[in-house]
């Protein structure tokens, strides 16, 4: 369900608990709550710097989640100096003021497509051996990603290379075809 941007925490907080009593009430409990994201939620009586309001933030919706004991998929924007690396995979120090994220996420976990960057990086025509790699490395990729998990409290952590269809925000087990996220 869409909250308006700008929202303030405890705004989204009681919408969330309102439409999920209403889905349980009508047969359908809610096992998974995606919240789409974090840089858009206030915390209400700001003065805080970033890293403590999203602090906060993080530890309210981990409560919500055990409070309603369902998961809670809290997408967060990475910083940009993954932009200024030779290898773009994210990793856990990318996350926007990370420490607290990293504190109360049971997963966090990183999609990263390599079809992105290698289009990013065509080759010059006149290279002969390097457009034959480029396009050798972009048919390997084409409509794959990979699916890191950095943290995971109960489990191992990894990596899955899934299948990707950017236009429909969809992606798929790779040997299964099932969904995945």
């Amino acid at each position: 369900a869409d909250v308006p941007s700008q929202s303030t925490l405890q705004s989204i907080l009681s919408e969330i608990r309102r439409r999920a009593a209403m889905l349980e009430d009508a047969g359908a409990p809610v096992g998974v709550i995606a919240i789409d994201h974090l840089g858009l939620i206030q915390k209400p009586n700001t003065r805080d710097n970033e890293a403590s309001r999203v602090g906060y933030i993080t530890s309210a919706f981990k409560g919500l989640a055990k409070r309603m004991d369902c998961c809670v998929m809290l997408l967060s924007q990475l910083n940009r100096g993954v932009e200024n690396r030779e290898d773009k995979r994210p990793n856990l120090s990318d996350l926007r003021d990370s420490g607290a994220i990293e504190q109360d996420a049971d997963v966090v976990m990183f999609p990263y497509r390599p079809e992105y960057y290698l289009r990013k990086a065509e080759p010059s025509e006149t290279d002969a051996a390097a457009r034959f790699e480029w396009e050798t490395e972009l048919d390997r990729w084409s409509g794959l990603a990979e699916v890191r998990v950095a943290k995971n409290r109960s489990g191992p952590e990894g990596m899955a290379t899934v299948v990707c269809d950017i236009a429909c925000n969809h992606f798929a087990d790779l040997a299964r075809g099932e969904n995945f996220l």
